[in-house]
């Protein structure tokens, strides 16, 4: 059950700062992955999570998060 949680964490941290990063509404993210990665640098219990944002011109570009879900900070991977 923590796990679901902390997914569902991670993945609502991620969608947050996608909008304010990429100037776009939330129904413009999808999120298309998430793993867990232990004793990554980042932080020791991190997710990975990965998103696919429609731009406002129409694009979709896919972008990866690093997100430490005991801070709450996200860091932009690509």
């Amino acid at each position: 059950m923590t796990e679901v949680r902390n997914e569902l964490s991670a993945k609502v941290f991620a969608k947050k700062y996608a909008v304010s990063e990429f100037s776009v509404p939330e129904s413009a993210i999808a999120v298309t992955g998430i793993m867990l990665v232990a004793g990554a640098k980042l932080a020791k219990n991190s997710y990975s999570v990965m998103l696919n944002v429609t731009h406002k011109n129409g694009t979709i570009k896919s972008h990866q998060l690093a997100v430490d879900i005991k801070l709450g900070s996200v860091t932009l991977i690509y």
